[in-house]
């Protein structure tokens, strides 16, 4: 039979054991995993990404304290898909794992400000525009010039030349022309 002795030391052993498990579960969950050296970090995930190509994102873009910590949460929150939600993520310091990995789950993007001007050819709209999307500036182009593209927003081959646009607008998801709004 244990004496009362080594009850209170078994429980002091088991209490410090619990303190300690408590400590690190708060510290996956809660505790800033931003890098102090990252600050505000913009992150962009591309189209079609999965959640390795985002680990590999934060991981080669050093923002995260302890990537392990990440995946591992990640894993329990059913983060882990072949497909993510796309766009830009503002990553904030003193954003535990937890907040992260609902912002990127839930898809909730920030907006990203897309500044057009001093364009006077087709050619130079599509090579600035193209900056800020998925596409390159010939993919806008074509896109651009597309008689049901024209179509849709009221104008003609012959008067798409005259249209006016604004200097800025604000991408509200992925990066791409149906996702832009004046700003």
């Amino acid at each position: 039979m244990m004496s009362i002795k080594k009850w209170y030391i078994t429980g002091i052993v088991f209490l410090l054991f619990c303190l300690v498990a408590f400590w690190q579960f708060r510290n996956i969950l809660w505790a800033s995993n931003i890098n102090p050296d990252a600050s505000d970090t913009d992150l962009f995930i591309p189209t079609g990404s999965g959640y390795e190509e985002v680990l590999e994102l934060l991981k080669s873009k050093n923002i995260l304290k302890h990537p392990g910590h990440f995946d591992m949460l990640a894993g329990f929150m059913k983060y882990k898909r072949d497909k993510v939600p796309p766009g830009k993520y503002v990553l904030r310091q003193g954003m535990g794992n937890l907040q992260i990995i609902r912002k990127l789950r839930s898809g909730d993007q920030d907006p990203v400000l897309v500044v057009i001007n001093n364009n006077r050819l087709l050619q130079d709209l599509a090579g600035n525009a193209a900056r800020f999307l998925e596409t390159d500036s010939l993919g806008f182009l074509e896109y651009l010039t597309k008689n049901e593209t024209l179509t849709e927003y009221g104008y003609t081959p012959e008067n798409f030349s005259a249209c006016s646009y604004p200097t800025a607008m604000k991408c509200s998801g992925p990066p791409a022309l149906k996702n832009l709004h004046h700003g």
